[in-house]
């Protein structure tokens, strides 16, 4: 995988597996037609209850492969520790001078896990911070077009997703991703994770994915959310009928 390039869609996750867990079939989408994508992973999860960073790194490479990432690096925030310093800025922000971008995707605002809220928020501030010529860091201004928030069930004030996009076509794939990562979810294990157990993983993403997609009328989405309204060229050939 590459470590030199402008990227057209770049995805932060707090710890290895966290987007592939949220939004692993928009990716496939985007790597199908082309783009190139890169994941940033802000730390190696080694903090987890299950597997060890090594372990998560392998599975973590595996994954990567099945989605055609362009690449996959890792910031070495210790897990646990993803909290607004200026280091933990710095180093995001020199990420996307690097690979300038055209798309972010958010972390989840995942508030069960504080690594999951805070990465939320420090990536949006250093995508902003990312385009001001008088900043004191490495790599030429950029700032992202596009960034978007990935729609969690769990995250109530979001409300609803803005919009969702159809990754029917990908939805098999994306269980082949996720589970790339059996250390994370034994076959055997039936420990509750909040609303789920560690073995029903293939079962609640079916059912959440389902979820999405029969909001637009397809078989399976993810959804997303923009702060900011999106726009419409042709009313006409609007989707999703109204009744």
């Amino acid at each position: 995988m590459s470590t030199e390039t402008k990227l057209d869609l770049l995805a932060f996750g707090a710890h290895p597996d966290d987007i592939e867990l949220s939004c692993c079939g928009t990716i496939l989408s985007c790597t199908y037609q082309g783009y190139k994508v890169g994941i940033i992973d802000l730390t190696r999860g080694e903090k987890g209850t299950r597997g060890t960073a090594q372990i998560r790194e392998q599975e973590k490479l595996k994954a990567s492969r099945i989605l055609r990432l362009t690449l996959r690096e890792t910031l070495n925030i210790p897990d646990t520790e993803v909290r607004y310093t200026k280091e933990n800025i710095r180093k995001i922000i020199e990420s996307v001078r690097k690979y300038k971008p055209h798309v972010v995707i958010l972390p989840p605002d995942d508030k069960r896990h504080p690594d999951h809220s805070n990465a939320n928020r420090i990536v949006y501030e250093a995508c902003f911070l990312a385009g001001l010529k008088n900043l004191d860091t490495d790599g030429k201004p950029h700032r992202p077009y596009k960034v978007l928030n990935v729609h969690k069930l769990s995250v109530f004030d979001y409300g609803k997703p803005t919009f969702i996009l159809d990754i029917t076509k990908f939805f098999r794939k994306k269980l082949q991703v996720i589970n790339c990562y059996k250390s994370q979810f034994p076959p055997n294990d039936k420990t509750r994770v909040g609303k789920f157990r560690v073995n029903e993983i293939n079962e609640w993403i079916e059912a959440t994915s389902r979820y999405y997609g029969a909001l637009i009328g397809t078989k399976y989405g993810e959804g997303f959310i923009t702060k900011e309204v999106v726009q419409v060229d042709d009313i006409i050939k609007l989707k999703v009928p109204s009744m």
